[in-house]
């Protein structure tokens, strides 16, 4: 029983040596979004889906990069930094759809997809606040 137990965590680490080695080679990465959306009225809720749709999931927001996991991961940060957190467009565009004083929000999560996984790149949340829409 001992000798299959040691038999099976050497294969077991074997196996997590080769899956985290396959992170050190270069290979494709595409950015990818999930979002969710908390709106009270339907008709709106589903025009700011169709947008987020037709911008995000099909749209032009989706850079391929061929490189290591980290690099790839750094490109993107980047990238979402400086097309979705500070872009004013999208800021507008969301908060016009809220209604203000209510707990309506709409969230952006950015994901570099791999062969061997994803990878969390961030998130923006555009929900009222005292801050908000300033």
């Amino acid at each position: 029983m001992r000798k299959i137990l040691s038999i099976l965590v050497g294969l077991l680490f074997l196996g997590i040596l080769s899956s985290c080695s396959n992170l050190n080679k270069e290979m494709n990465y595409t950015l990818s979004y999930n979002y969710e959306v908390s709106i009270e009225d339907p008709v709106i809720k589903q025009e700011v889906i169709d947008y987020i749709e037709s911008t995000f999931v099909k749209g032009t927001m989706n850079p391929t990069y061929f490189a290591k996991l980290h690099d790839a991961a750094e490109q993107a940060v980047q990238y979402f930094q400086k097309e979705v957190l500070n872009s004013s467009v999208f800021q507008e565009y969301f908060y016009s759809h809220l209604k203000e004083g209510t707990k309506e929000y709409v969230v952006i999560e950015a994901v570099l997809t791999g062969k061997y996984g994803d990878c969390w790149i961030g998130t923006k949340v555009w929900q009222w606040s005292s801050e908000s829409a300033t």
